[in-house]
């Protein structure tokens, strides 16, 4: 399923929302948040395309656990 992601901005300015798509509206804090995780679970040894690939693997497996309902 499809998985969009917005910030807080006013509903009026929200993407459409199509079936089977499931949208998590992110507040700042939530964005502060998911930096803080991404940088504490990557490797810091890692180096440019790797540590940024790590995190974003990071970033991903949390939104999917939210999106699933599935998050801790």
């Amino acid at each position: 399923m499809p998985l969009v992601l917005t910030d807080n901005l006013p509903a009026s300015n929200h993407p459409t929302v199509e079936p089977g798509v499931i949208t998590i509206i992110l507040a700042e804090t939530d964005m502060l948040d998911l930096k803080k995780i991404a940088s504490t679970k990557a490797v810091a040894s890692l180096e440019g395309t790797a540590f940024t690939g790590q995190a974003h693997g990071v970033v991903d497996t949390v939104l999917n656990r939210v999106a699933s309902g599935k998050g801790g």
